[in-house]
């Protein structure tokens, strides 16, 4: 969907008299583009200012394009964030099955040391995933100690 905005972009660019890009059949949105559509160059194209066509200039499309990618780095953002959730309760999984015993500050302080070359967990996430693996039976709570994990085998 994001190359049909940046197509309706250069075909209905409101500030312009004269369109960068011509369509067939025309369209007044991108939900309106189909694998049939034509698009071509509009040889005559021009940038007019008061009201005289200009032998050069710049059209700026930035404004246009920036809703689209707005979207699209929230998605890469949501991404980055479910991998780096991954790498956590990996990186938990692993410690926990070396040590079979850890205190709470043992363990985010290894797993920063095993994290630290791609990022640096938040420990508000990394408690998010000690709890997660918790309720999903990887580790549990030491009885005597709630400070201290115990891996479950």
């Amino acid at each position: 969907m994001m190359e049909y905005s940046v197509l309706q972009s250069l075909v209905a660019f409101a500030k312009l008299k004269r369109q960068i890009l011509l369509c067939q059949p025309e369209a007044k949105s991108p939900k309106d583009f189909t694998d049939s559509s034509l698009f071509w160059v509009n040889q005559e194209f021009a940038v007019i200012k008061n009201s005289k066509v200009q032998k050069r200039g710049k059209v700026n499309l930035i404004g246009r394009l920036q809703l689209s990618t707005e979207k699209a780095k929230q998605e890469e953002n949501d991404g980055i964030v479910a991998l780096r959730i991954l790498r956590i309760q990996e990186a938990i999984v692993k410690i926990m099955k070396m040590r079979k015993r850890i205190t709470n500050a043992a363990l985010q302080t290894e797993l920063v040391e095993i994290l630290k070359n791609m990022f640096i967990p938040q420990k508000k996430m990394i408690k998010e995933q000690i709890e997660w693996l918790i309720d999903h039976k990887y580790l549990r709570r030491d009885e005597e100690d709630i400070n201290t994990f115990l891996y479950v085998v």
